[in-house]
């Protein structure tokens, strides 16, 4: 089944924990799962705004994720996209894991907090990263070789610190 969010208020996700299709449209205000929250196939905010706020509990998406607006964030729970990703939105946790399986496409804002952030396929970011090193924050990138970029597609040749991916 299709789980669909419209509205602009704060709403609290009581049931199901597991869907195959989740839409947000949200054009603000946040939805807040009460427990884990799983989609079997594919994920979308492709509202106006709206943030999904996992606080502690856990998100896990098997499927393509589709972030056009809005956000999707986490306090301590642990952000896991099986499959690939693209944003425009914001992406994010405070000390939270993030595994990103497939390809990861960043063209909004994502912070990986003070946990790890993992992705395995190809990172491309003319988008903002954001980390906190100080508390431990770390970016793992698998993948033989990253290529960054800034807003205007240019290829960088270095990272600023505090940031470091390895």
């Amino acid at each position: 089944a299709t789980l669909r969010f419209t509205g602009s208020g704060t709403q609290l996700l009581t049931g199901p924990t597991d869907v195959y299709v989740f839409v947000m449209r949200k054009s603000e205000g946040t939805l807040t799962p009460a427990a884990n929250f799983g989609v079997s196939s594919t994920f979308s905010s492709d509202g106006a705004g709206g943030s999904l706020v996992m606080g502690a509990n856990n998100l896990s998406i098997t499927g393509a994720s589709t972030i056009v607006a809005g956000t999707v964030t986490s306090t301590s729970g642990t952000l896991v996209f099986t499959g690939a990703v693209t944003s425009s939105g914001a992406i994010g946790s405070d000390t939270g894991t993030q595994t990103f399986s497939s390809t990861l496409q960043n063209n909004g804002t994502w912070d990986a907090g003070s946990g790890t952030a993992t992705v395995t396929g190809a990172l491309t970011n003319p988008g903002t990263i954001t980390e906190n090193t100080g508390a431990g924050g770390n970016i793992v990138h698998t993948a033989e070789s990253v290529l960054m970029t800034d807003s205007s597609g240019t290829e960088l040749t270095t990272v600023a610190e505090p940031g470091a991916i390895y």
